[in-house]
């Protein structure tokens, strides 16, 4: 017999030894949930925090001349900007009079990457006080770390605008084709072709009835915020601050203990949205995950 086939008996004794191996739970470590207090573990915990403060208290060195200079003003939550240097501005900050303005997520983004001195009560700000007196009071840390991440991407990421979502909406209006009555043969309303799946089927029998999720009634009382939080653009050397034009993505940032956003919330954010794709960012301790809701049908029964 060739070397490659396997007996008849070989053959029951694999399946006997199968369907014994596939009645047995599989068997592993335990999980590492709860601290043992072993020395072990010990060091191993005190090393981990020793690299994090090791990170945390690296110097950064930069020029004096490569570096913005500005002011945080306590009163309207804004950095004012004296003194700008680097191509960044391109697409940070918005102008106002002679000097220009950043949000906080700005403002404490370009000190992190090094790109700017910020100055509060006449002295510069270090990156741990940029956090405590700057992002504790005007914008949670879980929509900063987005915010971050998609920068880091490459993105264009400003803060969301409803203004930017005026579009003509009779241009999104399909007007409906007549029906005209005929004397031809009558015609099957399913065929063959028309059965690749059971939304098709449905749709030319009519027995139900479509709803999209932008026609669903919005209901007050939803326990999360129904708004938008950040306005994406791709990267484009031609990008302009005056008139930033339609994003491209429109992102909703959420925790990952929120509650789960109900359908008459997902729908006014659609509608909020316009022609312009929403993705719902879900942070998890800086894990950060992106989910889209496709535009879909739900079939309502008649």
């Amino acid at each position: 017999m060739h070397p490659h086939f396997k007996t008849p008996d070989e053959l029951l004794k694999l399946g006997a030894k199968r369907r014994l191996d596939s009645n047995r739970l599989p068997v592993r470590g335990k999980k590492r949930m709860e601290a043992t207090g072993s020395q072990r573990e010990k060091k191993l915990i005190e090393k981990k925090q020793d690299q994090i403060e090791d990170i945390l208290t690296e110097e950064r060195l930069a020029k004096l001349s490569h570096l913005s200079r500005g002011e945080w003003n306590d009163q309207t939550l804004v950095a004012e900007i004296h003194y700008k240097k680097g191509s960044h501005w391109n697409y940070f900050g918005f102008p106002k009079g002679e000097i220009e303005i950043l949000q906080p997520e700005e403002a404490v983004y370009l000190i992190e990457i090094g790109a700017l001195e910020l100055y509060y009560k006449g002295l510069p700000l270090s990156l741990q006080e940029a956090y405590s007196i700057i992002l504790s009071k005007t914008f949670p840390i879980y929509k900063y770390q987005v915010y971050c991440h998609l920068l880091r991407l490459g993105f264009i990421v400003k803060r969301h605008l409803p203004a930017r979502f005026k579009v003509n909406k009779e241009t999104k209006s399909k007007l409906q084709p007549d029906h005209d009555v005929t004397e031809d043969y009558p015609i099957p309303l399913v065929t063959p072709m028309d059965a690749e799946t059971t939304d098709k089927i449905l749709n030319k029998l009519q027995v139900v009835k479509s709803t999209k999720m932008e026609e669903v009634t919005t209901k007050s009382g939803s326990k999360m915020e129904d708004t938008i939080d950040f306005d994406v653009y791709l990267p484009n050397a031609n990008f302009k601050k005056v008139n930033f034009g339609l994003p491209n993505i429109a992102v909703k940032v959420s925790r990952y203990d929120d509650p789960f956003p109900d359908s008459s919330c997902i729908a006014k954010l659609i509608n909020l949205c316009e022609a312009v794709p929403l993705k719902w960012a879900l942070n998890e301790n800086g894990d950060i995950t992106f989910y889209s809701f496709d535009d879909m049908e739900i079939p309502v029964v008649s």
